[in-house]
C-alpha cells in the first residue's frame, strides 16, 4: 500500500507541476482533447426506445421475448375518442375512416376498434364474425341501435373498443415487433390521424416516449438556468471573472471530453444518463472551489504551487471515492444504470484531473487580486474560531442532537417503499396523464400485463379443466381493485358456445372435441393468435391494469402465478410476463440495487479512508457524517411519501460523492496539522479555517443550481433538485458541526505527530 501511495503522489505531482511550471503545455493537452471530443459530440445519439432501463440478463427477460414470438407484441397504443351522445354518428364515422388510415401505417400490425374488431355472434345455427361497424353504412339511428346491442353482448369488445356508456370509442393500435425507435413518429402519426377535440392517446410507448423527450428538454432548459444561477453567485462572492469562468470552464471541458468519447465509442444519449451534465457540474464546481480558495491572494508560482499540491491530494482522493459511488452502481444487473456508473466515474476522473491540470494551470496564468477576498477571511473567521469555540463548549450536545436527528430519519425510513410510476411524474394537466386518466377510468386501463399457461410435453391447454381453470383465474383477476379488464380464449369460447346451445346451458363446453371445433371455427381471425398459439401448447390470458406503478404490477404478477400454483391443473404452468412487468421487474431492481450498492459503496470509501488517513479511528469517525444525510433522507422521503424511484435512487450515491468530499478535505487538513505538531484542538481550528470556506461556497452554489430544478413541473426533475438540494445542506452541517465534534472528543489520539510514541 506505501508503493502505490507513493506512486500516486508522484503522478499527482508532476501533474501539478506540468500545470503550474508548463501551463500552455497543459492548455494545450486540453486542447486537443477537447478538438478530438467535438468530432464524438457530432456522432453522439439520442436513444428513445427505453429498452436499456431492462433488466436482460435474467430468466424473465428470456420468457418475455419467448412470449413475443408466440403471441405479437404487447405494447398496445390506444386512441379514445369522447362524445356527449352515445354513439355519435360523428365519432363513428371518424372511427371507421380512422382505423383504416391506422391500418395503413408504417409499423402498425393491428387495428382494433368498432369497425374491425370481429363481433362473435350465432345467428340460426351460423357463426358470424363481423364488426358491430360496417364503415361503408350510414350509422342513422337504426344501425347505432344495432351496434350498441351487439357491443353489448360481447364480452371482449366492451371496455376495450367503447365504454359501458357508449360516449368514448376507442382505437386499439398493435405495433409491430422491434420499431421501439420510431415510436415517436407512430404516435404523432396517431395523433395527426385522430385529431379531434376530447381525443387521447396512451399506452406504454407514449409514456416511454414522452419521459425521453421531456427528460431531453428539461435538460436543455434547466442546466443553462443552474450555470446562469451558479454565475451570478460566484461573481458576487468573489467579485472576478476568475472565479466564474474557471469553475464552469472546468465543468464544461469535462462534460464535452466525456460526451465526445460517448460519440466516439457509440454511446447513446438516454433518460438516465441526462442527469450526468447537472451531476458533473456539480462535481467540477465543488473540485474548482477548494482550488480557488486556496490560491486565493497567491502571487508568486511558488506558492501558487505550493497551494495546488496542498489540495490536490484532497480532490484526487474525493474524486476517487465518488468515481466509486458511481461505480457501486454496477450491482444492478440493467445496461442503462451500469451505463450511468461508467459514465459517472469517467465524468467524474476526468473532472477531477480538469481540476488540478487545466484549473492549476488557468490559476497560474491568470492570477487573482494580492490581499485575500474578504467573504474568504470573514468565512475562515467565522468557522475556524467562531464556530469551533461553540462545538468545542458543546461538542456532547452536537452529537447527542445529531443522534436524535438520525433516529428520527431511522423511524421515518421505515415507511420508505419503492414504487416508479413514470405517469405520476407528469403533472396533472398535461396531456400524457389526462389522457392516462381519461382512458383508465372510462375504459379499461392501459398498462398490459400477460398470464402465460404452458401446457406439458404431449399435453394441450384445451383440455376442458384447462379451459375451466383459465376460465376462474380470468374470475379471480378481474375480482381484484387494479384490473380493469380481463381476456382469455375461455371468453371467446363462451361467447359461441352460448351462441350454440343458448345462455341456459353450461357456460363453457365440456369436451375436448368441442373446443377444438370451436377454435376451428375462429382461426379466421388474427385475434384468436393473441390468446391460444397454432399448437395448443399454451394460451395468453391478457390484463389490462389500472395503476401502472411498479409495486402494484408485480403485486398482480404474483397474485396471478400463486392462484394458479393453488387452483390450476396439475403439471401446467402458469407465468406472468409483458412489457410492464419487466419494467416493473426492472425499476424494482434498480432500487434495491442501488441500496445494495450503497453499501458496497460505503465499504469501500471507508477501506480508502483507512489507507489514505492512516487511522482506523479517525476513518470510522470521517465515514459517520458520509452515512447520515443519506439515512436522514431516506427518512424524510418515508415521512413525505417520495417513493424510491428511477430519479431518486440516484441521489443516495450522489449524495455520498458530495459527503465525502467534503469529508476528506477537512479530515486530510486535520491529519496534516496534527502530523506537523498541532495540538488536536489546534490542528482542528487551522483545518476548518482553510477548507470550511470552500465548503459553505460550494453549497451554497450547487443548492442553488439544484434548486432551479425544483420549479419544474416535472416530478423526476424536481425531485431530484429539491432531494439533492437538501442533501447538500444536511452534508455541509454534518461536517461543519458533527465532525469537528467527534473529531475533538475521539480522534485527538488518532493521529500522533511523528515521532510521537504511544501512550
Amino acid at each position: 500500500m506505501t508503493a502505490l501511495r507513493r506512486v500516486a503522489a508522484a503522478i499527482l505531482a508532476r501533474w501539478v507541476r506540468l500545470a503550474v511550471q508548463r501551463p500552455y503545455r497543459m492548455l494545450g493537452i486540453w486542447t486537443l482533447l477537447l478538438c478530438i471530443a467535438a468530432g464524438g459530440l457530432m456522432r453522439i445519439q439520442i436513444e428513445t426506445s427505453g429498452e436499456s432501463i431492462l433488466d436482460r440478463s435474467a430468466s424473465e427477460w428470456e420468457f418475455y421475448q419467448r412470449s413475443l414470438e408466440l403471441f405479437g407484441n404487447d405494447e398496445v397504443l390506444v386512441a379514445a375518442i369522447a362524445s356527449k351522445d352515445p354513439y355519435d354518428p360523428a365519432t363513428l364515422r371518424l372511427v371507421a375512416d380512422a382505423s383504416l388510415a391506422l391500418e395503413a401505417l408504417p409499423g402498425v400490425r393491428r387495428v382494433d376498434s368498432l369497425s374491425t374488431l370481429p363481433i362473435i355472434e350465432v345467428i340460426d345455427g351460423e357463426i358470424r364474425l363481423e364488426p358491430a361497424l360496417d364503415p361503408d353504412l350510414d350509422p342513422d339511428p337504426a344501425a347505432r341501435a344495432e351496434i350498441a346491442r351487439r357491443v353489448a353482448g360481447d364480452r371482449i369488445a366492451m371496455r376495450s373498443v367503447v365504454s359501458e356508456d357508449g360516449r368514448v370509442l376507442a382505437i386499439n393500435i398493435w405495433p409491430e415487433s422491434g420499431i421501439a425507435d420510431h415510436f415517436d413518429a407512430l404516435i404523432e402519426r396517431i395523433r395527426g390521424t385522430i385529431g379531434a377535440p376530447g381525443a387521447w392517446v396512451s399506452g406504454v410507448p407514449v409514456f416511454r416516449t414522452e419521459t425521453n423527450l421531456r427528460t431531453q428538454y428539461e435538460l436543455g432548459i434547466f442546466v443553462p438556468m443552474t450555470i446562469v444561477v451558479m454565475v451570478t453567485i460566484l461573481f458576487g462572492a468573489f467579485r472576478g471573472a476568475r472565479a466564474v469562468l474557471l469553475p464552469l470552464g472546468v465543468s464544461g471541458v469535462s462534460v464535452c471530453v466525456l460526451f465526445g468519447a460517448m460519440g466516439w465509442v457509440g454511446i447513446p444519449l438516454s433518460a438516465p444518463t441526462m442527469i450526468l451534465p447537472s451531476v458533473l457540474l456539480a462535481i467540477g464546481c465543488a473540485y474548482t472551489m477548494h482550488l480557488l480558495v486556496d490560491v486565493d491572494a497567491r502571487r508568486t508560482l511558488p506558492e501558487i504551487q505550493h497551494a495546488i499540491e496542498d489540495v490536490s491530494l484532497p480532490i484526487a482522493l474525493s474524486g476517487l471515492t465518488t468515481a466509486v459511488g458511481f461505480a457501486s452502481t454496477a450491482v444492478v444487473p440493467i445496461e442503462a444504470v451500469q451505463r450511468v456508473g461508467v459514465l459517472g466515474a469517467v465524468g467524474t476522473a476526468i473532472s477531477c484531473a480538469a481540476t488540478i491540470g487545466l484549473g492549476g494551470a488557468v490559476a497560474s496564468l491568470w492570477r487573482g487580486p494580492d490581499r485575500a477576498n474578504p467573504l474568504l477571511a470573514w468565512l475562515r473567521m467565522r468557522t475556524g474560531q467562531g464556530l469551533l469555540r461553540q462545538i468545542r463548549h458543546r461538542s456532547g450536545s452536537v452529537i447527542l442532537l445529531w443522534a436524535v436527528v438520525m433516529g428520527l430519519g431511522i423511524v421515518g425510513a421505515r415507511n420508505l417503499h419503492v414504487e416508479s410510476d413514470v405517469v405520476v411524474w407528469f403533472p396533472r394537466g398535461n396531456e400524457v396523464r389526462d389522457a392516462y386518466e381519461e382512458i383508465k377510468v372510462r375504459l379499461s386501463g392501459i398498462s398490459p400485463l400477460n398470464v402465460i399457461v404452458e401446457a406439458p410435453v404431449g399435453s394441450s391447454v384445451t383440455e376442458p379443466d384447462v379451459i375451466a381453470a383459465i376460465d376462474s383465474l380470468v374470475a379471480y383477476l378481474s375480482s381484484l381493485p387494479d384490473v380493469g379488464k380481463v381476456l382469455s380464449v375461455a371468453d371467446a369460447l363462451r361467447e359461441l358456445h352460448e351462441g350454440f346451445v343458448g345462455p341456459g346451458a353450461a357456460p363453457l363446453p365440456r369436451d375436448r372435441a368441442a373446443i377444438e371445433q370451436y377454435l376451428l371455427l375462429l382461426e379466421g381471425t388474427e385475434r384468436l393468435g393473441d390468446v391460444i398459439t397454432r399448437d395448443r401448447a399454451a394460451a395468453n390470458v391478457l390484463l389490462r391494469v389500472n395503476n401502472n406503478g411498479s409495486r402494484h404490477l408485480l403485486e398482480i404478477a404474483e397474485q396471478a402465478e400463486d392462484w394458479w400454483r393453488s387452483n390450476g391443473v396439475e403439471g401446467f404452468e402458469a407465468r406472468a410476463t409483458g412489457i410492464m412487468f419487466e419494467v416493473a421487474r426492472a425499476e424494482e431492481a434498480i432500487a434495491l440495487g442501488q441500496i445494495q450498492g450503497l453499501g458496497l459503496d460505503v465499504a469501500i470509501i471507508f477501506a480508502i479512508l483507512v489507507i489514505a488517513l492512516r487511522s482506523l479511528r479517525v476513518a470510522v469517525l470521517a465515514l459517520i457524517p458520509n452515512v447520515l444525510p443519506i439515512g436522514l433522507m431516506f427518512g424524510f422521503m418515508g415521512v413525505t411519501g417520495i417513493p424510491l424511484d428511477l430519479g431518486t435512487v440516484f441521489v443516495s450515491n450522489l449524495a455520498v460523492g458530495i459527503a465525502v468530499d467534503e469529508t476528506i478535505h477537512l479530515v486530510t487538513a486535520f491529519v496534516r496539522q496534527r502530523e506537523r505538531g498541532f495540538a488536536p484542538e489546534d490542528a482542528l481550528r487551522a483545518a476548518m479555517e482553510r477548507v470550511l470556506p470552500a465548503l459553505v461556497l460550494t453549497t451554497v452554489v450547487i443548492v442553488a443550481g439544484f434548486l432551479v430544478l425544483a420549479i419544474s413541473e416535472f416530478r423526476f426533475t424536481r425531485n431530484l433538485g429539491l432531494l439533492t438540494a437538501g442533501v447538500m445542506v444536511l452534508c455541509v452541517a454534518s461536517n461543519a458541526t458533527l465532525l469537528p465534534a467527534l473529531l475533538l472528543r475521539f480522534g485527538g489520539n488518532g493521529i500522533r505527530p511523528p515521532g510521537a510514541t504511544a501512550p
